[in-house]
């Protein structure tokens, strides 16, 4: 599997990251769709996901409780 990855600004306060992966859309799908997947990838040596939850069946209502979960975490400063 290849990567190419780019970033350019699209204003003074947005970064627009783009990256073109060689591998099955499939794939891609999954690892972005399956919680065991994606903890397993996500975040950066030395951190961890320990919890991913995922609803992917379209547009919804915003979870106000995952997004106080996860403000706790980049409030702190860290992925853990």
């Amino acid at each position: 599997m290849s990567v190419t990855a780019t970033a350019s600004p699209v204003s003074k306060r947005e970064l627009e990251l783009t990256r073109i992966i060689d591998a099955p859309r499939e794939a891609i799908y999954r690892a972005w769709t399956e919680p065991e997947l994606f903890k397993q990838w996500f975040a950066p040596l030395p951190y961890t996901t320990p919890v991913a939850e995922m609803d992917v069946r379209g547009r919804r209502e915003p979870d106000r409780d995952a997004q106080s979960r996860w403000r706790r975490y980049f409030d702190a400063g860290c992925l853990s």
